[in-house]
């Protein structure tokens, strides 16, 4: 059996309520009693993606943005190691350690030397937190208004989009696990632009893997429209590569090809005054074969 080789990229998600100088914002100090007085990320308690596909590519070169003229074809340039079919896999991170990859197919790629990874996700994440704050906060209700009051602050559930919303932060003096919940929140646009439907981010300053993002409808082409939902131009899901600094290498001797999700800084706290608000941020991909 080879030796353990191990890869990580980041799939940063551009979101148009976003910014790039946003995802390197400060992070939440201390981490048991938050004390910032402006936007901060941290680790959410639980972070939920839909997974249909991940998998190595080799033989593709992601457009930088502005000009995609289409998206790197997945099924003929690379090889798919994780196929959960029509019906994506929820896969839940905790504690910054995600769960097993479970519910769909799995195969070895072809041996040889792989330059990026892949992976094509429902375009909505989920985001479950409860935090704890230096000083009383106010929440924030689905129509921005101030939503209970508290030094612990928690998200209650619900649906975030621009059109309209049903997500909310809510405050009180402790966690209240009967609306505890994950807010969700569709994609319907990256950062680079307004509206935009790719992104990439390369020579990062922390030295992370060049990425690139498409938003694609569910006949996987380039999304146009900026609205989720299954039609034609829609935004359905995420397509997101890496290019990693380190290729992985597939042999005789590759029996285990195995994918974690991390998320370390996941959770963007938004803090308006004394009003607070979560949303949630970038993942990173953890690829380990041996």
């Amino acid at each position: 059996m080879s030796s353990k080789q191990k890869t990580m990229f980041l799939v940063l998600i551009f979101l148009f309520f976003g910014t790039i100088s946003e995802i390197f914002a400060a992070e939440c100090l201390p981490a048991d009693a938050i004390s910032n007085s402006s936007n901060c990320t941290t680790t959410p308690n639980f972070y939920r993606l839909h997974i249909y596909k991940m998998g190595l590519c080799n033989n593709i070169q992601p457009n930088q943005y502005p000009s995609p003229d289409s998206v790197p074809n997945i099924a003929t340039n690379c090889q798919t190691v994780f196929d959960a079919g029509s019906s994506p896999s929820a896969v839940t991170v905790r504690d910054n350690i995600s769960d097993p990859v479970t519910g769909g197919n799995t195969s070895k790629p072809a041996e040889g030397v792989y330059q990026y990874g892949f992976v094509l996700i429902e375009g909505q994440m989920d985001v479950k937190a409860a935090k704890t704050f230096s000083s009383n906060k106010q929440g924030t209700d689905s129509q921005g208004n101030a939503n209970g009051s508290g030094t612990t602050c928690w998200t209650t559930g619900g649906t975030w989009t621009p059109a309209g919303s049903t997500a909310s932060t809510v405050c009180g003096s402790s966690l209240d696990t009967s609306n505890y919940d994950f807010n969700i929140t569709n994609f319907i646009s990256l950062d680079c632009a307004s509206p935009s439907f790719h992104c990439s981010y390369e020579n990062d300053p922390e030295n992370l893997d060049d990425t690139y993002a498409y938003l694609v409808d569910s006949s996987g082409q380039l999304s146009n429209t900026a609205s989720f939902g299954a039609g034609a131009g829609q935004v359905k899901m995420l397509l997101g590569f890496a290019k990693f600094r380190t290729p992985i290498t597939i042999n005789s001797s590759t029996s285990v090809f195995e994918a974690q999700f991390r998320v370390k800084r996941g959770l963007d706290v938004q803090i308006n005054g004394s009003q607070v608000s979560f949303y949630g941020r970038e993942f990173k991909v953890i690829t380990t074969v041996y």
